[in-house]
């Protein structure tokens, strides 16, 4: 007991110290990032403010307005808080205090129960790394301007931490929203309907399928379950996607970009991230990622922030987009003529098989917390047809992917709540994210021709879906046929 007094006891004296130090620096250091050489960023927002310009009138920009442009226009400057949030710096920017603390706390889950689904870890985080503020956020990003209790709540000037954290905010999207959107006013307005917040192919698809929301069961099953998916502002610029758990990524750094191998691979890990980098076992990765390419060097951050209907009239990502001279009409390879408007350039240039999912059924614990069961993961490699084909997606054959998704999913919450389930296919148009240049369906004309097992077929999906996919089942496989040269 009175070793235990003695390490609080000198814990307290090095935060007492910490803190001194910080009142000290912190002060001037915000001197500094106010009058000092600004960031582009702060200097855009400056020219909004001495120009005379009211954020007001540009809260509703041009949907397809370009991004630095929007955030240009609409962008507001802080009002510098920090100082008085020295007591959180003194222990959120002290690495040695927050990971000797964190040896006698009680260790917090990694992810929510819907992250169980996740394949593959994430990079290891150590406790303290979740919480741990870089000194640099605070002397060089216009974003610590605020202090820190303007955004998360608490209460600062103690260093008593059950008082410091006795109130803090939960980072809910209407919060992150009210905090991040009372700068980047533009950039919020137009991202609160982003494919990334709303999800709405997830609505769309759910209604599809006879999803009422205007009835209560519906909504609460909704709300426990798909909005768990729902992206902020945070889950991409500053901490590990919520549904995962959490934490600061870069010492809470501002990214103008996104850290995919933490944000994009945290939510999109069991397909897209695991197929690109090689992760299942005898299947090579994707080319791309090889070369050193990242997610935004095919989807432009620029489409993250606009509307979903803004999205959907921006040009799709295509493979002809940088590969335009090698599949053109008449070009050497005789195989691109005869296919590049009739198949997707995946059946012929995916690597091997990728992840399908199987049965979803969601419900919840004693305590309320949201949990769902599925049938394990497994790897598929099925050629479908394509039930919707459009001027971005011609062919007539395309890769599928099993969704998690039957008639009882949620059964939890009430009866029959989607009625019209067959009219939307639990297999749907994919694009695996592990394209080879060969590949084995690549190798000769008959390694695709004619193999049944290739296809997907009713013998494939199970009886109660059987209608829900008539639509992008191949009724007859296409025959073998003489090789043709390359």
């Amino acid at each position: 007991m009175r070793r235990l007094k003695t390490w609080r006891w000198q814990w307290m004296l090095a935060l007492v110290a910490t803190a001194m130090i910080a009142v000290v620096f912190v002060r001037p250091v915000i001197g500094r990032v106010q009058v000092g050489p600004a960031r582009a960023d702060s200097a855009a927002a400056r020219s909004v403010v001495a120009s005379g310009q009211r954020a007001e009138i540009a809260a509703a920009p041009p949907a397809a307005a370009p991004e630095a442009s929007l955030d240009a226009q609409t962008r507001r400057t802080p009002t510098p808080a920090l100082p008085e949030s020295a007591s959180c710096v003194a222990c959120h920017t002290n690495q040695p205090l927050l990971a000797q603390m964190a040896q006698s706390a009680t260790p917090a889950p990694a992810a929510t129960k819907q992250a169980d689904w996740v394949v593959g870890p994430l990079p290891t985080q150590e406790p303290w790394q979740r919480v741990f503020v870089d000194p640099a956020f605070i002397s060089d990003d216009v974003h610590s301007q605020p202090g820190c209790t303007t955004c998360h709540g608490g209460t600062a000037g103690t260093l008593d931490m059950a008082t410091a954290h006795g109130n803090l905010a939960t980072p809910s999207a209407a919060r992150l929203d009210k905090m991040c959107g009372s700068c980047h006013v533009g950039l919020v307005q137009s991202a609160r309907t982003s494919s990334h917040r709303m999800l709405p192919d997830f609505v769309q698809a759910l209604k599809a399928r006879g999803a009422d929301f205007t009835m209560p069961e519906t909504v609460h099953a909704f709300n426990g379950q798909c909005a768990q998916c729902h992206a902020t502002c945070a889950d991409c610029h500053i901490s590990r996607p919520a549904m995962l758990g959490g934490g600061l990524t870069g010492g809470h750094l501002m990214s103008n970009g996104v850290a995919q191998e933490q944000t994009c691979a945290g939510c999109h890990n069991a397909t897209v991230n695991a197929e690109s980098t090689g992760a299942h076992e005898g299947i090579q990765g994707d080319v791309h990622a090889a070369a050193g390419m990242s997610c935004t060097d095919c989807h432009g951050v620029e489409t993250f922030h606009q509307s979903q209907r803004a999205a959907s009239q921006s040009q799709s990502v295509a493979c002809v987009d940088c590969h335009q001279q090698d599949v053109k009409l008449g070009g050497a390879n005789v195989q691109h003529t005869v296919h590049v408007n009739t198949v997707q350039c995946q059946v012929c240039h995916s690597a091997g098989a990728y992840t399908s999912c199987a049965t979803c059924h969601a419900g919840e614990d004693a305590q309320g917390e949201p949990t769902a069961a599925s049938d394990p993961a497994r790897l598929t490699f099925k050629i479908g047809r394509n039930a919707a084909p459009d001027e971005n997606a011609p062919w007539n054959y395309v890769l599928v992917r099993q969704t998690a998704a039957d008639p009882d999913m949620w059964a939890f919450y009430g009866e029959n709540l989607l009625p019209d389930f067959a009219s939307v296919p639990t297999w749907h148009p994919t694009t695996p994210h592990n394209v080879q240049k060969l590949t084995p369906q690549n190798a000769t004309c008959n390694n695709c021709h004619g193999q049944r097992e290739l296809f997907l077929t009713a013998e494939d999906v199970s009886p109660e879906t059987l209608e829900a996919n008539r639509g992008v089942i191949v009724p007859r496989i296409p025959p073998t046929r003489l090789e043709v040269a390359p």
